[in-house]
């Protein structure tokens, strides 16, 4: 039989293998922002609503009176050295 799949015509079901992959219980992530008050709200708001169940923190790293956008950069950078 040829394995040109023609319209129509069901093909075999064929096994789906899943390779093991690493442990996903629950992510972190540090989030760099410009403003300290509405971002900082809005990734608190994703924490509470959909990082309860532990598959996700969100770090949200600001700082007072906000950042420039190469501030926000730098910062990032920074505490990715830090974090290493």
């Amino acid at each position: 039989m040829s394995r040109i799949r023609r319209r129509g015509v069901p093909q075999e079901p064929s096994a789906v293998r899943r390779r093991a992959g690493r442990d996903r219980s629950q992510r972190e992530f540090y989030v760099a922002v410009e403003g300290e008050v509405t971002e900082r709200d809005y990734l608190e708001f994703l924490n509470a609503e959909f990082g309860d169940d532990g598959r996700f923190f969100i770090h949200p790293i600001t700082q007072r009176h906000g950042m420039k956008p190469l501030g926000v950069v730098e910062r990032a950078v920074d505490l990715l050295a830090d974090l290493r």
